[in-house]
């Protein structure tokens, strides 16, 4: 059974990680990571798992990250998809 999704962040060097969202497959990850989305900061992930939500934004749900990504897209290179693997199905 599928346990992993594809986690796109925009990192930029030097800057906070900004979420911006999971996809089921790799190619629907690298679509949105090439479209170069908005996201939530990395500071404002606990304010919205405690309202439910920010700004309509929803913080990164549960799971482990591989410690590096697999591709970086956008026109400056500073979008990524990293698998995160779902902690609760193990």
């Amino acid at each position: 059974m599928g346990n992993k999704m594809y986690r796109v962040h925009l990192a930029r060097e030097g800057e906070g990680i900004i979420y911006c969202g999971d996809y089921p497959d790799y190619e629907q990850a690298v679509a949105v990571a090439e479209s170069e989305p908005d996201g939530l900061p990395e500071f404002c992930w606990d304010n919205a798992r405690n309202a439910g939500h920010q700004a309509g934004m929803e913080a990164p749900p549960p799971g482990r990250e591989d410690d590096d990504p697999i591709s970086w897209h956008g026109k400056d290179g500073y979008y990524c998809v990293v698998v995160v693997h779902n902690e609760e199905q193990q």
